[in-house]
């Protein structure tokens, strides 16, 4: 199975015209492969739903996640 999810993820990003995106893929993906908890269709699902985000979007996301992760801000 993590051939098969490596080698999906090497073609969804081989044409990737954002390079800058390639980062935040890249670091789904080592996070996912290493969630045993996460199922097979669930990481081909997130791989796409990642893909079709633009860059902006992506950084919305990643702060949203810095935000909520940190200890010390009260909402």
């Amino acid at each position: 199975d993590a051939e098969l999810l490596f080698e999906g993820f090497l073609r969804s990003v081989k044409d990737e015209y954002e390079e800058k995106k390639l980062q935040y893929q890249t670091n789904l993906f080592v996070e996912l492969m290493f969630d045993a908890s996460v199922a097979v269709p669930l990481v081909n699902y997130y791989i796409k739903l990642v893909k079709s985000l633009t860059y902006q979007q992506l950084l919305i996301i990643s702060a949203i996640g810095h935000f909520m992760n940190n200890k010390d801000i009260r909402l």
